[in-house]
């Protein structure tokens, strides 16, 4: 996967159960991309949830970082890749991220959003 790839997983606005499906890819992907680290597979995947889910997870465990509109998990899902969580105007997203680029993957989560709350927007 390039540095700039975005892949966006099934929703689970609707799901909870889809949602769990995403959380635990992983292992779904170690089968199919036999060459990488499941975890590889896993940075800057995203997919949207919904408030409750997003409340639920802010609930687990205190965020390693906390701001007004994300929170990023303090359980690591392997070395420095874990789970952010984040508002973009009233819609809830879900996303594996790297610590040691946080800030370029939390802006590329965030564009991606935008274009498909744009998208939503516009059909």
């Amino acid at each position: 996967m390039t540095g700039t790839e975005i892949i966006v997983l099934p929703s689970a606005a609707n799901d909870r159960a889809q949602h769990w499906t995403n959380l635990n890819s992983a292992a779904q992907n170690r089968a199919v991309c036999s060459e990488r680290p499941a975890y590889e597979s896993q940075h800057r995947t995203f997919w949207e949830v919904n408030e409750e889910l997003y409340l639920d997870a802010l609930e687990v465990l205190p965020p390693l970082k906390l701001a007004h509109d994300h929170f990023v998990m303090r359980e690591l899902l392997t070395e420095d890749i874990t789970t952010a969580y984040f508002e973009m105007q009233g819609r809830y997203f879900c996303g594996y991220i790297r610590l040691g680029s946080y800030v370029d993957d939390m802006a590329a989560l965030r564009k991606k959003a935008r274009e498909i709350i744009s998208s939503a927007q516009s059909a």
